[in-house]
């Protein structure tokens, strides 16, 4: 187990999630799917040319650092250090009847600084600044409306890049009371792209489309996409993996 744990620190994967300590065999399994997955990277990496190689370096770095720069401009005024919103999943609440329209893309927060357990709101890491930049190459031929993030840092740089490509200033919302017949009204007609996380995210989903769906998403899950299309009392809902 001692290997596992050195291991699980030179990957980022903490052993405690939401304060709570995972059980050996979950944190083995996060540990496995995340050494798979870097593995995976570096394979398709040394598989390049190494002009290619060295034209990936740099266009990283290039959106690395536009990255950096951008991010102060969705800083919120006043944002305080609180307990994590996940460790609140929000209750369900029945459908709102009514003649709505309109598309949601719902996704959770890129990969995350996983260092210090105790800190309630890390950034993403480097895996998370690089799936970031893979969001913004998916929704760039997509027409987006609003953009709906929660008040941590990690779906502010998440959806930094798309919001800069759109030009649209993204609006705060609290998992626990964002669904709502005003809510519905604000985005009637809208294709609205919103980040969450683990938990609110597949909440929100379900409770989009009226039924109890989709559970909480896997600690190690950072590419679920979730379209959920609704015209009137037709609701619908497609989940697609952006790898």
């Amino acid at each position: 187990m001692a290997e596992i744990r050195e291991l699980g620190k030179k990957l980022n994967v903490s052993e405690v999630i939401d304060g709570v300590k995972l059980d050996p065999d979950k944190f083995r399994l996060n540990v496995t799917k995340a050494k798979a997955r870097t593995d995976f990277n570096k394979n398709q990496f040394d598989s390049l040319s190494p002009k290619k190689q060295k034209e990936f370096k740099k266009n990283f770095m290039k959106h690395f650092i536009v990255l950096l720069t951008i991010l102060p401009f969705f800083t919120f005024c006043g944002q305080q250090k609180n307990k994590e919103e996940t460790s609140q999943t929000p209750q369900t609440q029945e459908s709102i009847s009514g003649n709505y329209s309109a598309t949601y893309y719902l996704i959770r927060h890129a990969e995350k600084v996983r260092t210090d357990p105790k800190d309630p709101d890390p950034a993403l890491n480097i895996d998370g600044m690089v799936r970031a930049k893979r969001w913004a190459t998916y929704f760039e031929p997509i027409t987006i409306d609003e953009i709906y993030i929660t008040k941590y840092m990690r779906t502010k740089q998440t959806i930094s890049l798309i919001a800069q490509q759109k030009q649209i200033s993204p609006k705060r919302y609290d998992p626990n009371t964002v669904y709502s017949e005003e809510f519905l009204k604000q985005t009637n007609g809208k294709t609205v792209l919103i980040a969450g996380h683990s938990n609110t995210t597949p909440q929100l989903v379900n409770q989009l489309i009226g039924e109890e769906k989709f559970e909480d998403m896997d600690d190690n899950d950072n590419s679920t996409l979730f379209k959920v299309t609704i015209n009137g009392s037709d609701k619908k809902v497609e989940t697609i993996t952006v790898e």
